[in-house]
């Protein structure tokens, strides 16, 4: 796979972004995550714009970035992507499973990139959530691994080897 400049653009300026954001460990800097995104995304075969959108895909949810920002330096699509991936405000109040079939709802209606992206994005948190439970017990690390599939049944048909990885990986 060849990906143009454009791609290490979006990742620095991905890391620029979130330059002292914590991941769910509250140490490990949380560009690690995008980066494991947009590999999955990668490896996934996901073409140039995909793999951008990835890198992207916490930026408008996470700064004060936004959309047309994206699209003045990285383009529409891109932008929209990434504004499809944002997690609404009105979600914040919801219960768990409640945000997740809000989430799942919203994720039925987006580009299959879109789809892919959160595929990833649902991975590296479920894995996440295994290496830093934060004093959570095994019961609610499965729990919440467990609610992921509402969203992921909503991706599958984007990217089934991405829904595969999820499947062997939670289902044990």
């Amino acid at each position: 796979m060849s990906y143009s400049p454009r791609v290490l653009d979006a990742a620095f300026f991905a890391a620029q972004v979130h330059a002292g954001h914590r991941g769910r460990d509250g140490e490990i800097p949380l560009i690690n995550h995008v980066l494991e995104v947009a590999s999955l995304v990668a490896n996934d075969n996901g073409p140039e714009e995909a793999v951008i959108a990835a890198l992207l895909h916490g930026v408008i949810e996470d700064s004060e970035i936004t959309a047309d920002e994206l699209s003045g330096r990285f383009g529409d699509t891109i932008a929209e992507t990434v504004q499809s991936l944002t997690e609404k405000p009105e979600w914040q109040v919801l219960d768990g499973v409640e945000r997740k079939k809000a989430q799942a709802l919203h994720i039925s209606t987006t580009s299959t990139t879109a789809q892919q992206i959160k595929l990833a994005d649902r991975i590296c948190n479920a894995r996440d959530m295994r290496r830093f439970p934060l004093g959570q017990n095994v019961e609610q690390v499965h729990s919440y691994c467990s609610s992921l599939f509402i969203v992921i049944d909503e991706c599958r048909a984007a990217a089934p080897s991405l829904a595969r990885i999820f499947d062997e990986e939670n289902l044990k």
